[in-house]
């Protein structure tokens, strides 16, 4: 009876605009563009039908979509089913009829040109083809049965080997329980010498009388180191500490700086006294100056004179003309002239003097400052320089007798005061800094003898409380005590282990036995019985794991005839006739364990099939799809679904093709093909023309 898909429904979701409803017939084209739900539709069928969700067969690669739906399908029994997204799937069914593999579903569906038939983990294509071609025969029944520990086995010079797991780690644990058993029988039977545990006791005495000797010795020794620190903490407690050390020094430079400061300001104020003398000049020579300038007079002009004249002569002209009063004017006027001429020149002959104390006084200005006086605006600014030097020399001079000076005394009084309290002596200054560095090396020498001592107290390990004032007449020996010490412990550690031998060796045999007695007799009649059951199951479990190696190498020898099974399956008319009429060019293909499938061009070239074209390849896989179903079926026939499987062909083999899939169909097998390619759409609708009411068509929007 054939499988066939009756109804197709799919709800409406994502790119899917419309619910999609679909009645097929026997040679099927679904076409649809892009971003019309094509894909959405292949993957709804797929999740109905076959299992998908947590641990499917294989892995269909589908997305996240909210699906909904049904998918009726007619052959699997008396009625039509109607799968759903939950209930029974294909793959149930296939479970109830024996000559289906499970994985058939592989074989059914071709997703977006996916037409690859094996897993990557299964490189070669064994264990695809054994499913296909060998009927999962006995050898691989046998061998389910047989672990892959004892598979991976060896027998050899006595002993099986191979991973301690399973059968072999029981075996394992048997012959090491088997060993543990004899060791605790061979103690048994040597007995416990008890004369070694009363001389270590012995020992033990004589060691504890010696060490504890040593022990009052260690805690005087303690007590003495603690006097001697007292000491020195005494001591160091009367130098000052590193903060007072660091204060002083702090103060010290200090006090060096203002001694600086002190002294820079003194020579300044030295040298701007140097301008003193010039400052009293400048001021003398400026009077001068001005006295000088005021009383000199220029000399009469001669214009004067000559007016003179000319009001002389306008005067007798006056008189010659009988003009009485012009004659009279004129020499008034003149009369004036002479006297105002005559008396110009008695004072410019009286002020000569005084010209020569300014060209004095000039000279001695450019003597002292090197350059011309021209005004008394130039002495005039000399005197302004000169008195603000005059008057910082007198400023600092002050500062320094009145704020400086006082705080060095201070300073130096403060340094002094402390180094006596420190060192109990007068401390020159230049010896200052020499007495902090002593008083460092000497703190540094007490901090470094209690360090010492600390240390020694730290490697007696006496409890203060433990301190012995009273000498116990035995000298303190690190080395004895360390020795005395080490001898206690090993003896201790002997006398315990032999104590504990006799417990672990009574308490091992009650374990092992779960004999709850302390009667050595009784514990080793119940460990020899036990012993006993453990030998004999050792010799099972190897009798067991041997017999199961050999079977696991006869059947491996009896796989080579398996192969030839499969060998012979690949010639087989439902597999080499498809993989003609597809390809176009191999008619037969071979399988080697080790290398995989190869293909036998008509010309009897050999290839690799992993070799060919990624279009070679899903042809001849195609091809191999059809062949295995037939095989599969044994007659029957089933739906077959392509989701755009010729897409990597080229234009000239998809005809091609398109003919071997309505060929199909005629054979009474069901061919759904989804496309988005106008090309294959083409030539489906060229196809299916001739197929009249068996060619359904449909197309998404």
């Amino acid at each position: 009876m054939s499988i066939r898909i009756e109804k197709i429904k799919i709800k409406r979701e994502g790119p899917l605009k419309e619910d999609f409803y679909f009645e097929p017939g026997g040679f099927n084209l679904v076409y649809g563009p892009n971003e019309t739900g094509k894909s959405l539709v292949v993957e709804a069928i797929i999740s109905l039908l076959f299992k998908t969700g947590k641990k499917p067969k294989f892995e269909w690669g589908l997305r996240q979509w909210d699906l909904a739906g049904n998918v009726q399908v007619s052959g699997l029994g008396e009625n039509p089913v109607s799968f759903t997204k939950t209930g029974k799937k294909l793959e149930d069914y296939w479970e109830e009829m024996e000559n289906l593999p499970q994985d058939f579903s592989r074989l059914m569906v071709v997703k977006e040109g996916e037409v690859f038939l094996f897993d990557q983990g299964d490189t070669t294509g064994h264990g695809f083809l054994k499913k296909y071609l060998s009927g999962e025969g006995m050898l691989d029944v046998i061998q389910e049965r047989i672990k892959a520990t004892i598979k991976n086995a060896g027998v050899g010079e006595g002993k099986i080997s191979g991973s301690n797991t399973g059968e072999i780690r029981k075996r394992n644990d048997a012959l090491e329980k088997r060993n543990r058993l004899e060791k605790l029988i061979s103690s048994a039977q040597a007995q416990y010498a008890s004369g070694e545990l009363s001389s270590l006791e012995r020992k033990l005495k004589s060691l504890q009388a010696e060490f504890d000797g040593l022990e009052k010795a260690r805690q005087h020794q303690a007590f003495c180191k603690r006097e001697e620190l007292k000491e020195l903490e005494v001591k160091i407690a009367r130098l000052p500490d590193e903060e007072k050390l660091s204060s002083l020094t702090s103060l010290i430079s200090v006090y060096n700086s203002k001694k600086k400061e002190m002294e820079d300001k003194l020579a300044e104020a030295e040298k701007l006294k140097s301008n003193a003398d010039k400052y009293n000049w400048a001021r003398k020579a400026r009077d001068i100056y001005i006295e000088a300038a005021g009383q000199s007079a220029a000399k009469p002009g001669i214009i004067v004179f000559i007016l003179a004249l000319l009001a002389l002569a306008g005067s007798v002209a006056s008189g010659w003309l009988g003009f009485n009063p012009g004659m009279a004017i004129g020499a008034g006027v003149s009369a004036l002239l002479l006297i105002l001429y005559f008396t110009g020149w008695q004072r410019a002959i009286s002020t000569a003097g005084e010209s020569r104390e300014l060209e004095r006084i000039k000279a001695e200005y450019r003597e002292i400052f090197g350059t011309e006086l021209a005004s008394k605006a130039t002495l005039d600014k000399a005197i302004e320089e000169m008195g603000k030097a005059f008057n910082r020399s007198e400023d600092l001079q002050r500062e320094v007798n009145s704020s400086i000076l006082p705080d060095i005394r201070q300073k130096e009084s403060e340094i002094s005061t402390r180094l006596k309290e420190y060192t109990g002596r007068e401390v020159e200054q230049e010896e200052w800094q020499d007495a902090i560095r002593s008083l460092r090396q000497e703190r540094e020498r007490l901090n470094s003898q209690i360090s010492e001592i600390k240390e020694d107290l730290a490697w007696l390990g006496v409890n203060p409380e433990q301190y012995l004032s009273k000498d116990p007449g035995v000298k303190w020996d690190p080395v004895r005590y360390s020795k005395l010490d080490e001898d206690l412990r090993e003896t201790n550690a002997s006398i315990e282990q032999e104590r504990e031998e006799l417990k672990s060796l009574k308490r091992q045999i009650s374990m092992e036995t779960n004999c709850d007695s302390d009667d050595m007799a009784e514990l080793f009649n119940r460990l020899q019985e036990l012993y006993e059951g453990v030998q004999a199951e050792y010799h099972s479990i190897t009798a067991e794991i041997l017999g199961k190696i050999y079977v696991n190498r006869v059947v491996e020898d009896l796989r080579q005839k398996e192969n030839e099974r499969i060998a012979s399956g690949l010639e087989s008319k439902e597999l080499l006739e498809p993989l003609y009429q597809i390809t176009g060019r191999y008619t037969n293909i071979h399988f080697n364990p080790d290398a995989g499938l190869r293909l036998i061009s008509k010309e009897g070239e050999d290839f690799p099939l992993n070799m060919l074209s990624t279009g070679a390849r899903e042809q001849v896989f195609l091809a191999m799809r059809l062949g295995f179903a037939s095989i599969a079926m044994k007659g029957q026939s089933a739906f077959m679904i392509l989701d755009d499987a010729f897409q990597h062909s080229d234009w000239n083999r998809r005809a091609n093709l398109v003919h071997q899939a309505k060929v199909l169909a005629t054979t009474g097998w069901q061919v759904f093909y989804f496309t988005m390619d106008d090309h294959v759409k083409e030539l489906f609708l060229e196809a299916g023309q001739k197929l009249g009411d068996q060619f359904k068509h449909v197309e998404l929007k």
